[in-house]
């Protein structure tokens, strides 16, 4: 069994006792067959990394021999989609890795998760350096009983924005204005995250993960956990170099923008500070997933590029693992050591 700190760009493993897994069920975004001859982005026999495409909407086959042309690929999605250029890194089931194929280091690894028992498939960020996206995904894999898929995101072509998918279970349209909470939700009483603070602080504002405040609170998180939701006058009153250790981490400050829960989305805030840069960067949005009845098990996800993405990937987490997912904003990031 190959180490999760050994699994570099580089690194070309292959598990002497992988399963069969055939094909898992992944929505198609290829209805005219341009890739149909390709093999499975699952295929763990594939000789090398390959190349496949995905849209809001699924997945393709995966390329071999020539790339499909520019003009080719527009038939995957509708006027206004975008489509994203994935290439295969990793493959994992349960406890185990089993395969990875040596790519270009990345930034933005993607962890794509098939359908399963009637339940939708879904994609996630993972992160950087490839190790901790494989880390991710094995936890994943170990919650949902399922394979999942470490890709790199190669490009995303211009082919238009990102559309705002109608939610199943919440307001009609999701935008950075939206402020929403639903009626009929049940009680909720949030679970506890690992607090950030030396020592613990919870006194500096509502849980994280509540839904009872009203005003948009922002946080301060690391590696090592988060603080407690930080509402208007508490921000300038923080003072993190004196509440937070340093380490081999992180700093983020981030917006709280949704909490849903077991598949229902129960409060929207709508988006109220800016960057503190006027660099705006792409892929800003984050999902915390609580803990579940076996505790803590899984770090930040990462790279959602709009609030109704990120939306709709926590409603298919939150309900296929029965946790609590709040969905945030990154705003400033610092080095934290």
């Amino acid at each position: 069994m190959i180490r999760i700190d050994d699994i570099e760009a580089g690194t070309c493993w292959s598990a002497p006792d992988a399963p069969d897994l055939g094909e898992p069920d992944l929505p198609t975004c290829d209805p005219h067959g341009l890739l149909a001859d390709g093999p499975h982005p699952f295929a763990l026999d594939a000789p090398e990394s390959r190349n496949f495409y995905a849209t809001v909407d699924g997945y393709t086959r995966c390329v071999v021999g020539e790339e499909p042309a520019r003009a080719d690929l527009e038939l995957l999605a509708p006027e206004g989609a975008v489509v994203a250029e994935l290439r295969t890194c990793a493959v994992v089931l349960g406890e185990q890795v089993l395969r990875v194929w040596p790519h270009r280091w990345s930034t933005d690894h993607r962890l794509v998760v098939p359908a399963a028992d009637g339940a939708a498939a879904f994609e996630v960020g993972g992160g950087a350096p490839v190790k901790w996206a494989v880390e991710r995904a094995l936890a994943l894999s170990q919650r949902l009983g399922v394979p999942v898929l470490v890709a790199r995101r190669h490009v995303l072509l211009p082919h238009g924005a990102w559309p705002a998918p109608v939610l199943p279970d919440g307001p009609a349209q999701v935008d950075d204005t939206t402020a929403w909470q639903a009626d009929d939700a049940p009680p909720f009483d949030p679970p506890p995250l690992r607090d950030c603070c030396h020592p613990a602080a919870p006194e500096l504002g509502p849980p994280l993960l509540s839904t009872a405040h009203d005003d948009v609170a922002r946080f301060y998180a690391t590696n090592h956990g988060h603080t407690a939701a930080l509402l208007e006058d508490a921000v300038p009153a923080f003072d993190p170099y004196r509440r937070i250790p340093m380490g081999y981490t992180t700093l983020r400050l981030q917006e709280k923008r949704a909490i849903v829960h077991a598949g229902r989305v129960l409060r929207i805030w709508p988006l109220a500070h800016e960057r503190p840069s006027a660099e705006e960067r792409d892929e800003s949005y984050r999902l915390t997933v609580g803990p579940g009845e076996q505790g803590e098990w899984i770090r930040d996800l990462t790279g959602e590029p709009t609030l109704a993405t990120a939306l709709r990937a926590a409603l298919v987490l939150s309900a296929r693992a029965g946790v609590t997912v709040l969905v945030s904003r990154d705003l400033e990031e610092r080095d934290w050591h």
